[in-house]
């Protein structure tokens, strides 16, 4: 692959650095960086699948629920993993995921660094490799805080992942491939997803926010929330049930004392008879 400009270079060579430093089953392997005269080149893992970008343009209509929830379960961990060693995607879509035939979701292209000011730049010029100068922000899957140039955080890459997820259920944008700014003038919403469950809906819709303060700030939080169980019916009729056998228990007592003592009783005699029986077998 020949690289003419200096920033692609760099951003293929810190896709190399950063993506062999946070090895995990959901991140594509890259295994090193070289250079040949004037081409520079990675080698990677070798993986059997399709991008996803491919894969939701041929379901239309969204892919199966089981890929569906199997492919979000993957790309959060990996993202879990790249967070966890402090680095934002910063430009999370289909196309930066790899299905692959085992079924295993892998990201990948983790060369983008967001520009950020020094504070010693009293001109505010970047002091660092813009990516976006590349072409390597997607808009359509920004989040809003990237469109408007604020400082990266794992939130942008929640928005991807819930617009991703989103696709994968329906195969639309929720915001019809509007970009985030432009949503927010516009005031979209999302329509809920057929058949999912209402904590699965409530923990999709709250990681589409528009808005970094109103949307859910990590991949663990949204993870949680979008798989955590439902406590059973029965769980809860168990419960009632106990309560409402104690308490009935309580107020039968306190009201009729004098029964109760005699069923007591009773039950002592009944006790103490079989034990002579038991004891005249014996002897």
């Amino acid at each position: 692959m020949l690289f003419r400009s200096k920033d692609a270079f760099i951003s293929l060579q810190r896709e190399a650095s950063k993506t062999r430093n946070i090895p995990h089953p959901n991140i594509m392997g890259v295994y090193d960086f070289d250079r040949e005269g004037d081409t520079y080149f990675m080698s990677m893992e070798l993986l059997d699948g399709e991008p996803l970008d491919d894969y939701l343009k041929s379901h239309p209509e969204g892919v199966s629920r089981e890929d569906a929830f199997n492919i979000i379960d993957g790309i959060s961990r990996g993202l879990m993993r790249a967070h966890q060693a402090g680095i934002v995607h910063s430009d999370f879509k289909p196309g930066n995921i790899y299905y692959c035939s085992d079924k295993t979701a892998k990201v990948f292209d983790f060369g983008i660094a967001r520009a950020v000011t020094s504070p010693l730049d009293s001109d505010g010029e970047k002091t660092v490799f813009d990516a976006g100068s590349l072409g390597a922000l997607t808009p359509t899957y920004a989040s809003y805080e990237m469109l408007t140039g604020e400082e990266p955080s794992m939130s942008d890459d929640v928005y991807a992942v819930a617009l991703v997820a989103y696709e994968l259920f329906t195969g639309k944008h929720p915001y019809n491939r509007t970009p985030a700014d432009k949503a927010l003038e516009r005031g979209l919403k999302p329509e809920p997803v057929p058949g999912l469950k209402r904590r699965q809906w409530r923990a999709l819709r709250k990681a589409l926010e528009l808005t970094g303060d109103k949307r859910t700030q990590s991949i663990e939080e949204f993870h949680t929330l979008f798989y955590s169980e439902d406590p059973p019916y029965f769980t809860y009729a168990a419960v009632a049930s106990i309560i409402i056998a104690a308490v009935s228990f309580g107020l039968y007592n306190y009201l009729n004392p004098e029964t109760i003592n005699e069923e007591l009783l009773a039950q002592q005699e009944n006790y103490e008879a079989q034990k002579f029986t038991a004891n005249q077998l014996l002897n």
